[in-house]
């Protein structure tokens, strides 16, 4: 804070707030609702950039007219003498997309770009006419998840550069992505991102299938990450989340690779199968809820049935389906209600 306050006395732009730890979503809307330049940056803690990367993104947005605009980044480790080890990360998955205008709020596949929102520069206007702002959740796991899908839907002139400006350190301990606590916060996160996308019936229709291999994405990464003990509860709830999906025909096989899709059904099918074959010491504690009680622990599906799980699920044609939501809710152990409006029927579940 020192170091901070020394910069902030020698530069009027530098602006320093002193608050409570509140969480990254309210700390970043706070930086937002503080910011009085023409575009808005990002940089973690954890994290460093190149020296010309604000001025050369800034060029950029300002002579293409942009709401965002991102570069490449790198991932870096340090070895214990101090020397980096750095992996080039490239932002989008598909390379033509580089160096052209996009409009992602009509050309879905921008919702393919890597999460990281980092990466770039926003158009101050643009995030504070469009209301794009964090997700207030507790710790700081994910929440630029939210931020990244609103900015997809809103923005309508962006461009991506294949230049690495950024560096993410992935060395950090401490980092929230290391700790197995926060397994659910990226569901939490994909349900909030639901209720934006659902807020207008067109955007949900044109997203929902990215929406989906999005957080599969995000659910394998999880999966990887979490210790060993919680990884047996995390597939059988991903499961119902898959399974449920399936039925009402959310998600775009045609978006999936084969083995994606091929994963997606099997955890959805044969969750116990799935297991067995790649978590085969997890079979051996299948009903470790009930030893981890015995010991005083909490369990991570102790956890889940906590929290207040919600999802709106838009209904067409309610004589036809309305009976089987329901039906399907109750069966996975939510609970239904049915609101009527004038933009259809629209069923939410919770448990």
């Amino acid at each position: 804070m020192a170091i901070a306050k020394e910069y902030a006395d020698e530069d009027e732009r530098i602006i320093l707030i002193d608050k409570p730890n509140s969480g990254y979503g309210h700390s970043m809307n706070v930086g937002i609702d503080n910011a009085t330049g023409k575009y808005l940056g990002i940089l973690e803690s954890d994290d460093y950039l190149a020296l010309n990367m604000f001025e050369d993104l800034y060029e950029l947005a300002v002579k293409n007219d942009l709401d965002v605009v991102r570069g490449d980044f790198y991932r870096f480790t340090r070895d214990s003498d101090g020397s980096m080890n750095l992996q080039y990360v490239p932002v989008l998955r598909k390379s033509d997309m580089y160096g052209k205008l996009l409009n992602p709020s009509e050309d879905a596949e921008c919702a393919l770009a890597r999460i990281n929102t980092w990466t770039g520069i926003y158009r101050l206007s643009f995030l504070r006419r469009n209301n794009i702002r964090h997700h207030e959740t507790p710790g700081a796991s994910f929440q630029d998840n939210g931020f990244f899908w609103q900015a997809v839907i809103h923005a309508e002139r962006t461009m991506f550069v294949n230049k690495p400006y950024y560096y993410c350190r992935r060395d950090n301990p401490n980092s929230s992505v290391k700790d197995p606590t926060k397994v659910w916060n990226m569901s939490r996160e994909y349900d909030f991102i639901r209720d934006v996308l659902m807020e207008n019936p067109r955007v949900w229709e044109r997203f929902r299938g990215y929406y989906w291999l999005n957080k599969f994405w995000n659910y394998n990464f999880i999966e990887n990450l979490i210790s060993p003990e919680f990884k047996a509860d995390f597939i059988r709830r991903v499961s119902k989340e898959y399974k449920r999906a399936l039925y009402l025909e959310e998600p775009s096989k045609d978006l999936f690779g084969e083995n994606d899709w091929s994963k997606f059904q099997s955890i959805s099918r044969d969750p116990e199968g799935y297991i067995k074959k790649y978590y085969p010491s997890a079979v051996k504690g299948k009903d470790s809820r009930k030893s981890e009680n015995n010991t005083g622990k909490q369990s991570l599906c102790d956890t889940i049935n906590k929290d207040r799980y919600t999802q709106k699920i838009k209904i067409r044609n309610l004589p036809r389906y309305a009976s089987r939501f329901i039906k399907s809710c109750k069966r996975e152990g939510f609970v239904p209600t049915v609101k009527y409006g004038v933009e259809g029927v629209v069923g939410r579940i919770h448990r």
